[in-house]
């Protein structure tokens, strides 16, 4: 039997794949050197994760899209697991952004970025990088830490630490998703992140994933739930102590009035936000509980998904946290729950708990 199919012409295609290629930066430069030919211009994505290209690989990448002949159309460039170091922002993240507004996919996550050091930082403020344009940023498992993402969040979108809510949001600002998974950030940056949602600086935002980090206790999480919910709502009521008498005075409300969770007709400073991704941070059994005041009070009704596993809670408070979570929350748009990972007592806790079949119907759990 012969087929008769022809593969499109190598100037039409719209998207590279050569992740786990493992070419080097000398293969990287070789295909550097045909995109400056200008043989892909109908290029959208690129894909040169884990290929080790190094700073040489970067600087020739960086002289290719330099120049705006060069795939005048890219979209998403994926630069994952390549030993770039801060090179990767100091190519890519100054003037190819600012000569490409039509980039808006980002991935440099693994590379060794470590903001912290002073030379790097230093090097940063006078590449200016620019990251307004950008859609989707990926700087998982880079030691990046709390000074420097501090530094990139003031570089790269002109944020200053000391705003204040009052402060008119900054409009051209893009980004919907942003993942700081393992990034070796704690408290600090969370408190920054939480007020940078408070004064609406990331209005459009549908992803915060801050796994694998260094929050710590209420204090770790409070910021972003309280520019999750409703401005009355009063998150600090939910402490171990005192969680299983406030639950009964939530519920007793709702029956009463025979609503769901009261929903305020004031516009939330995250109305976007539709996935928050917290597994393996230490927020304890005080963090827990307020992730579930957040929610008992409309925080959480846009989301749909939402991971708190490993986030070194007790079983009790696991308990506690699902039966409230798939009883008395109101999350219609829920369609995926996360809460049990890899603790001993995690197929013990799921054997305790109780997910009523209406909400597994309509929600994956795990």
């Amino acid at each position: 039997m012969i087929y008769n199919h022809q593969l499109p012409p190598f100037s039409l295609q719209t998207s590279v794949n050569l992740e786990g290629s493992l070419i080097g930066a000398k293969g990287v430069t070789h295909f550097c050197s045909v995109l400056r030919k200008n043989s892909l211009p109908s290029l959208k994505k690129l894909n040169l994760n884990r290929n080790f290209a190094q700073e040489i690989g970067m600087k020739c990448l960086y002289q290719a899209l330099c120049s705006p002949e060069c795939c005048p159309l890219l979209e998403q460039v994926s630069l994952a697991s390549n030993r770039a170091e801060q090179s990767v922002l100091d190519y890519l993240c100054g003037q190819v952004l600012r000569a490409r507004p039509s980039l808006t996919f980002l991935d440099i996550s693994d590379n060794n970025i470590c903001l912290a050091e002073g030379k790097a930082i230093v090097t940063m403020k006078s590449n200016k990088p620019q990251l307004n344009t950008l859609q989707t940023l990926d700087l998982s498992f880079n030691p990046v830490e709390d000074e420097g993402m501090h530094m990139l969040f003031k570089c790269g979108w002109g944020m200053k630490r000391e705003e204040k809510a009052s402060l008119s949001p900054t409009p051209n600002i893009c980004l919907q998703h942003l993942l700081l998974v393992n990034c070796n950030i704690g408290n600090k940056t969370f408190a920054y992140i939480g007020d940078l949602l408070k004064t609406k600086h990331f209005q459009h935002l549908e992803t915060l994933s801050l796994g694998i980090n260094n929050g710590v206790g209420r204090a770790g999480i409070l910021p972003i739930l309280e520019a999750m919910c409703p401005p009355e709502a009063r998150l600090e009521r939910f402490s171990p102590s005192t969680t299983h008498s406030i639950i009964q005075i939530e519920v007793a409300q709702q029956d009463s009035t025979q609503l769901p969770v009261p929903v305020t007709t004031t516009v939330l400073a995250v109305p976007t936000l539709r996935h928050l991704w917290l597994p393996l941070n230490n927020f304890a059994d005080e963090g827990l509980l307020a992730i579930m005041g957040a929610a008992l009070q409309g925080g959480f009704r846009c989301l749909e998904s939402l991971d708190v596993s490993d986030v070194g809670a007790s079983p009790n408070t696991i308990s506690t946290f699902i039966s409230t979570f798939t009883q008395h929350v109101r999350c219609d748009s829920l369609q995926k729950l996360v809460v049990f990972g890899r603790h001993p007592f995690a197929q013990r806790a799921i054997r305790s708990c109780h997910f009523p079949a209406n909400f597994l119907r309509r929600v994956k759990v795990s």
